[in-house]
């Protein structure tokens, strides 16, 4: 078993696929999903999806949730959109900001726009304790910059779908930040990315599908054409392999990391009941 800590089911899913979607990654063991926000429209069916299918003690596979403002998405809000966000970071199942961050890579939305967004969502984070889940493309430096001009939280969060090189991690993991590694780990030709993956200190690793996108290879060889929660496995294996960890160890540490990085997660009882089904006998 093991865990997604990162999926996107407002994009490229139609409501009635949900249910699918839940029991395709509870049949291949994937015990707990985070919800990632993608602008105010998303997180509103993030909402309404963890209304639905519920976070408590008997959800199946686990969920819990995340609001933020992608960077692809800044030319469309201010700083001053992310004041709402305030009260929805109330509800008991929202445990992180983001996603947020800044992409250089496509020029999608004005860079200093981003800049600036983002900007307020790492003082949000500062202000509140909740960890960011960051996306950072062709940008290292200038996230780091940003990141620096705050006293971050004490968990602060995560550089989702890493995509740098080995050299980078160290800076990364310095700052406290987790590193989620995605579908694209899997590639035969991502050889930093390997790198990386074999590197990163082991209580700082996490595992992710980035659903719908980065199909893992496999399921690609299967022609399949969008990515699912479900396939987190074999993300899951490939980091196993290039640790040279089996894989109960690797979900074992992945999920225990999860409920590291989004500390919130621990008060939802369905996540926090997966420390002990991952590590039976000890304490939570």
């Amino acid at each position: 078993m093991a865990v997604d800590s990162h999926c996107h089911l407002t994009l490229r899913f139609e409501k009635h696929e949900i249910p699918i979607v839940l029991a395709n990654a509870s049949n291949e063991g994937v015990r707990g999903l985070l919800l990632v926000g993608y602008d105010p429209g998303h997180f509103n069916g993030v909402k309404e999806i963890l209304d639905t299918y519920g976070s408590g003690p008997d959800a199946y596979p686990a969920l819990a949730g995340s609001i933020g403002i992608h960077p692809h998405e800044a030319d469309k809000y201010t700083a001053d959109d992310i004041q709402y966000f305030k009260e929805e970071l109330e509800r008991h199942d929202i445990v992180a900001i983001g996603e947020t961050g800044l992409d250089f890579f496509r020029d999608y939305a004005d860079f200093d726009r981003q800049i600036d967004l983002f900007r307020a969502q790492v003082r949000l984070a500062s202000e509140t304790g909740y960890p960011l889940i960051l996306h950072s493309r062709d940008a290292f430096d200038k996230t780091v910059e940003v990141l620096k001009e705050f006293d971050l939280p004490e968990s602060p969060g995560v550089f989702h779908c890493y995509g740098y090189g080995p050299d980078e991690i160290s800076t990364a993991v310095e700052m406290g930040f987790c590193v989620s590694f995605a579908g694209n780990l899997t590639y035969p030709k991502a050889v930093e990315l390997h790198q990386a993956a074999a590197r990163v200190p082991e209580k700082s690793v996490l595992v992710e599908t980035d659903s719908p996108f980065l199909i893992p290879q496999k399921a690609k060889n299967r022609k399949v054409r969008r990515n699912e929660p479900c396939h987190v496995m074999e993300t899951a294996a490939k980091l196993a392999e290039l640790r040279g960890w089996d894989l109960e160890k690797t979900s074992s540490i992945v999920t225990d990391n999860t409920l590291s990085c989004f500390p919130k997660l621990k008060s939802l009882q369905a996540w926090n009941s997966l420390h002990s089904a991952v590590n039976p006998g000890r304490n939570n």
